[in-house]
């Protein structure tokens, strides 16, 4: 179970009182549950055997259900290599952008109960840095040059532990934004008395 660090603990209640620090480590743990629920459910949806003529065997094959796979394929000889690893990257990201747009329409309406509850269904939507994230953990597995169609195919798949465990970083860093904006605006509204 995802618990969060003494300190923040701390500053939480301080900052928000016990009742809305529950609540929001409430919202934080339900969304990793609902990430990881969603990453399980894609592959099962996904366990399809898919051939494509002219494309490797394990093209469009997901590697196992430990990780979240992507495909790309570009024309061209040996200088398309990097422009399908690149392609490979951007699919990883957009994956990961969906997948974290659905658990947060789906959780939206069940999870928030003020503005700021909606802020950090929000903010979990959109990650400025997944991109970063998916450069240094997407493994480009395998990388296929195809002659007869002039073509060269890539595999890229991406650890699901490795993306929730992210995932619970990104929420700890807003868990302690939001806490930081709460007691900005409670030090605010005291100061004009």
């Amino acid at each position: 179970m995802f618990k969060l660090p003494l300190l923040l603990a701390i500053s939480l209640l301080l900052a928000t009182g016990p009742v809305q620090a529950v609540v929001l480590e409430g919202i934080c743990l339900q969304l990793l549950k609902v990430t990881s629920s969603h990453l399980f459910k894609s592959y099962l949806e996904d366990r399809r055997d898919i051939r494509l003529q002219g494309a490797p065997k394990w093209y469009y094959n997901n590697k196992d259900d430990q990780h979240i796979c992507v495909y790309a394929s570009e024309q061209g000889e040996f200088e398309a290599v990097e422009k399908v690893r690149a392609k490979t990257r951007g699919e990883m990201v957009a994956e990961i952008n969906r997948i974290l747009a659905v658990v947060s329409e789906d959780q939206k309406n069940l999870l928030v109960v003020d503005q700021q509850d909606r802020d950090i269904v929000e903010s979990f939507k959109f990650d400025a840095d997944i991109t970063n994230f998916v450069q240094r953990h997407l493994d480009i597995d395998r990388l296929d040059y195809r002659q007869k169609a002039s073509r060269v195919f890539s595999r890229g798949c991406l650890s699901k532990q490795a993306l929730l465990d992210y995932q619970k970083q990104r929420l700890v860093k807003l868990q302690m934004a939001i806490v930081d904006k709460r007691a900005d605006s409670a030090f605010d509204e005291l100061e004009s008395f």
